[in-house]
């Protein structure tokens, strides 16, 4: 199976398990985890689920990004 294919995959389940889990939102996807290491000097996004419309707010590493959820729920910073 190719990279891509099993990147798409582990992406697919993970979104049915957290979304179908009922957990409270926002809900960050599950890829951002603990010792999850992050390239120097490289801008890179961070998303997640939460109620369409919503703001979310994402403070890492002293630094922090907001986002609105679009119609699905979805947002990235």
């Amino acid at each position: 199976m190719s990279t891509v294919r099993f990147l798409l995959l582990a992406f697919v389940m993970s979104l049915i398990h957290t979304v179908g889990a009922g957990e409270a939102l926002p809900l960050i996807h599950p890829l951002f985890s603990d010792h999850m290491v992050f390239p120097r000097d490289v801008e890179a996004p961070v998303w997640g689920w939460t109620e369409p419309g919503k703001e979310v707010t994402v403070t890492l590493a002293g630094k922090t990004a907001k986002a609105i959820a679009d119609a699905n729920g979805r947002w990235q910073t």
